[in-house]
């Protein structure tokens, strides 16, 4: 059997083509290996900060927003805090039995009392109470007397007085007791 010089020189021809695919499909793979990853690698990586940056860019435009937030919260929780503050310091049973002492001192009778919640008025506190009670003219007098010049400072708003029998009058008396907040 004779081979042909054509045939040898075909299949020569051949393996040629695939040693030189061969090598091409090495050089592409080293190349992806040590070239396009790695490049990949850092332009991902790149992308990533830009990415970070533009979210800290995002953020900073929402900065004036959460804050305006934060101080309105801030804000709430100080009133919050005041208004629990001006309660410890104002002593409503201490109020009314000082109320109570005093009519029971002077001869007058205190039917009911209504103590309202504090109101800040520039460095202090004006707590506002009414009160109905009843008594003769002499008692009347001497219980607001004794509400006037109170170790509380005071102010009466109004009073009204309405005869009851004779001697004795019905009260109603709408007063303030200021404290300070020193």
């Amino acid at each position: 059997m004779i081979i042909s010089r054509h045939k040898i020189a075909y299949k020569a021809g051949l393996l040629r083509w695939e040693i030189v695919t061969g090598l091409c499909i090495l050089a592409i793979v080293a190349l992806t290996w040590y070239a396009i990853i790695p490049a990949f690698s850092y332009q991902a990586s790149r992308f990533s900060s830009v990415a970070k940056k533009l979210q800290f860019l995002k953020t900073s435009d929402q900065l004036p927003a959460k804050s305006a937030e934060i101080t309105r919260k801030a804000d709430m929780l100080d009133s919050l805090l005041q208004a629990s503050e001006q309660r410890e310091r104002f002593s409503e049973p201490a109020v009314l039995e000082k109320l109570y002492e005093l009519s029971d001192s002077t001869g007058c009778t205190v039917e009911k009392v209504q103590i309202s919640e504090p109101i800040t008025i520039g460095t202090g506190l004006e707590i506002p109470v009414l009160l109905n009670g009843f008594g003769n003219y002499e008692a009347v007098g001497r219980f607001i007397d004794g509400i006037e010049n109170s170790k509380y400072a005071s102010r009466v708003r109004q009073l009204t007085m309405e005869s009851i029998g004779v001697n004795n009058v019905s009260i109603f008396l709408d007063f303030v007791i200021l404290e300070s907040r020193n």
